[in-house]
């Protein structure tokens, strides 16, 4: 699907909700973009392409008045991206803002992760965190991932793209982020505990916008969050954190 969100389109998406009697508190401005987004995201950490009521879901928030919709590469290995592709190809690309991250390695990208390795062409700087996930933030994996993203969720460009938790890897972000110019993203930034490391408003090819997770994590209370996070992310219990965590 050609495009990406505008500022035209996601400024009519809000005021027909507005007019159709949803509150104009519910809806932002996305940082500097111009961009206009609701407060109230569709999450999709574990929908997929194979249940309908996942998509049923999706169809429902767009008509609800929701028009942020965030996945990633590894959720559902990949298949909720495809679910979140398959609706938004009877959308009006300009009113939704998609948000995608790259980082962890599971599954079926884990899968072509060690057959490179077998091969003699590994992907350079990988971070093996365990036996089942895996980490890279280095600009070839990234161009790789970013390639398969739009690829599911069968958009010419992403909205918004994260390095997912990036402090798993030992990678300065800015030199990660250099592929992202050459491919289809137009902003990136982190999800993740380095607050000091994150990409500012850099502009690019494919994403419009990003935010940051988790802030520098200092207390040991903080830092066995932080582990939880970790844990929850690679599939080991409930990946139920979404919103910004500070410490005290």
């Amino acid at each position: 699907m050609p495009g990406a969100a505008s500022v035209e389109g996601t400024r009519r998406y809000a005021q027909r909700a507005i007019d159709q009697g949803i509150s104009a508190s519910a809806y932002r401005g996305l940082g500097r973009t111009g961009l206009v987004n609701s407060s109230l995201g569709f999450g999709s950490y574990r929908i997929d392409d194979r249940t309908p009521e996942h998509a049923s879901a999706l169809d429902k928030a767009l008509l609800s008045g929701v028009n942020l919709i965030d996945t990633s590469t590894n959720y559902t290995d990949g298949s909720s991206e495809s679910c979140i592709g398959n609706v938004l190809a009877r959308q009006q690309r300009e009113e939704l803002i998609v948000v995608s991250k790259v980082g962890y390695v599971q599954e079926q990208a884990l899968a072509t992760a060690r057959t490179r390795e077998q091969r003699g062409s590994a992907f350079p700087e990988m971070v093996k965190y365990t036996e089942g996930c895996w980490h890279c933030i280095h600009p070839e994996f990234l161009a790789d991932q970013l390639g398969r993203s739009l690829g599911r969720l069968r958009v010419e460009k992403v909205d918004v793209y994260l390095l997912h938790n990036p402090e798993t890897s030992s990678r300065t972000l800015p030199s990660g982020a250099k592929v992202l110019r050459s491919r289809r993203c137009a902003t990136s930034s982190t999800t993740g505990s380095s607050a000091r490391s994150l990409i500012s408003r850099t502009k690019f090819e494919g994403a419009e916008s990003a935010s940051m997770a988790f802030p520098r994590i200092r207390s040991a209370p903080w830092r066995a969050i932080r582990k939880q996070l970790h844990s929850s992310a690679c599939g080991r219990s409930p990946g139920r954190w979404r919103t910004s965590i500070t410490s005290p």
